[in-house]
């Protein structure tokens, strides 16, 4: 039997991601999307934990009867952020070329807006972008070799934790900025670039600053990288 229209349905009524609904029920990681994905016979633990939050797992099995045991879903419900965006500092591309990772986010739970750049412009981000990481960070693009995802002018969000597995990078090389997907295989890295579709020659100045998670468009004209303020 196959749970995932279940699932799907408890995460609409709380109003929360996959990743939110396993930690508010305190299952592993990959927990539920492995069985939204591949569906399973013995849901053991997701039944014991659905239980204690006072989901009925009658419903849950069956589909009949109703969703919470109590009639009172809004007690249930993880607490949702009172802000829907936090603010997280634009570097330069002065700063980013001298950028160290392991040195500048020594705490991997501190948060990206605790004001470690006072002097930067700090930019809105919503607040679901945080399931990647609070070691957030955003620097404006400045080629359109990854376009159309990614244009010239656009804002790049980035988890600012170097190399974290195969994916669109900020990474520095040969004393630039680029913005490319970056794979690891055969015991080194490989760049490509999107605008050519081909790889790119690799170097050992090659330094991941940060893995991209989110974009933002820059649909005003407003001109970011002369000064302007982002708007709110």
């Amino acid at each position: 039997m196959n749970f995932a229209k279940s699932i799907e349905k408890i995460r609409t009524q709380l109003n929360v991601s996959t990743a939110a609904l396993e930690k508010f029920l305190g299952l592993s990681n990959g927990y539920i999307s492995n069985i939204e994905k591949n569906g399973t016979d013995n849901p053991g633990k997701l039944l014991i934990a659905l239980k204690e939050k006072g989901i009925s797992t009658d419903w849950f099995l069956t589909g009949e009867g109703e969703m919470f045991r109590n009639q009172e879903p809004e007690s249930t419900a993880p607490e949702k952020p009172a802000k829907t965006v936090f603010e997280i500092p634009l570097l330069t591309k002065e700063h980013l070329l001298s950028f160290d990772p392991e040195k500048e986010i020594p705490e991997r739970e501190r948060k990206a807006n605790s004001g470690d750049y006072p002097d930067l412009t700090y930019i809105p981000v919503p607040m679901r972008v945080m399931e990647y990481s609070t070691d957030l960070r955003a620097a404006v693009a400045f080629d359109s070799r990854m376009a159309p995802i990614i244009r010239s002018g656009d804002i790049a969000i980035f988890e600012a934790t170097g190399w974290g597995g195969n994916g669109i990078y900020l990474y520095r090389m040969g004393g630039k900025l680029h913005i490319g997907y970056v794979g690891h295989y055969d015991n080194t890295h490989h760049l490509f670039d999107e605008r050519k579709n081909d790889e790119l020659p690799y170097d050992e100045t090659f330094k991941a600053i940060g893995r991209v998670r989110a974009v933002v468009s820059d649909l005003s004209g407003n001109d970011w990288k002369g000064g302007k303020q982002p708007p709110n």
